[in-house]
């Protein structure tokens, strides 16, 4: 019987979360965070945790102060990673943005968007063509408006964006989501190359393994069933 898959983080589980990244000099805030993850779990590539951990720490944990500690901090971004991958995975559901207001409410989305681009540029090179695709790649236009809304270069940094067009760019890029999810599908699913006899062979994944495009679901549960 497939173990039960822990929940989506509580609310006290995100604070407890920004509160160890608070730490972090360099680190990523939770609501980066959840942008980086949601552009790497939509990737036409696989990035390992070892990849990409060093850019939401900041190449720095020392400031966690001991191994308990150090060991909740990545139960959390783990588990993280799991919710976004089953939010995108479900295709008849928007994907609910993790967002946390400033006092000012000056940048709300601002940090989702900084994060998700992060995650675009160590996601592999395919991510240039949605860019430029006209018919699927709307989603930047919200996310670029929002990630230079401060931007010190006046040439990236856009009109002073309303409180309206602020919250309908986040349900474009909320609704945006699925849809990029679905078009790096075909890249996910590629077959890999036999190095001993140098041709493509293809990818095996058993039926009881987790399904390859990142779902945290058996195989035979998600694209294996299709």
């Amino acid at each position: 019987m497939q173990p039960a898959l822990k929940k989506s983080l509580t609310n006290r589980e995100l604070e407890k979360l920004e509160g160890y990244l608070s730490r972090l000099p360099q680190s990523m805030t939770v609501e980066m965070l959840d942008g980086f993850f949601a552009a790497l779990v939509c990737s036409p590539k696989l990035v390992m945790p070892s990849e990409y951990m060093p850019h939401i720490l900041g190449e720095d944990e020392s400031k966690l102060a001991s191994l308990e500690e150090a060991k909740g901090f990545h139960e959390l971004v783990i588990r993280h990673w799991n919710s976004v991958a089953r939010a995108l995975a479900r295709k008849d559901k928007r994907y609910d943005l993790v967002l946390v207001s400033p006092d000012d409410n000056i940048s709300y989305g601002k940090d989702w968007a900084v994060g998700f681009l992060r995650g675009v540029r160590i996601g592999g090179a395919a991510w240039g063509d949605l860019v430029n695709d006209e018919a699927n790649g709307g989603i930047f236009v919200p996310l670029f408006a929002l990630a230079h809304e401060h931007d010190p270069n006046p040439e990236l940094r856009p009109k002073p964006i309303s409180d309206d067009q602020r919250n309908l760019m986040l349900a474009t890029i909320s609704a945006s989501l699925g849809a990029v999810f679905e078009y790096f599908a075909q890249h996910r699913r590629q077959p890999l190359m036999d190095s001993r006899a140098g041709q493509v062979m293809p990818k095996k994944v058993g039926r009881n393994e987790p399904c390859p495009c990142g779902s945290a679901r058996k195989y035979k549960h998600c694209c294996g069933g299709k």
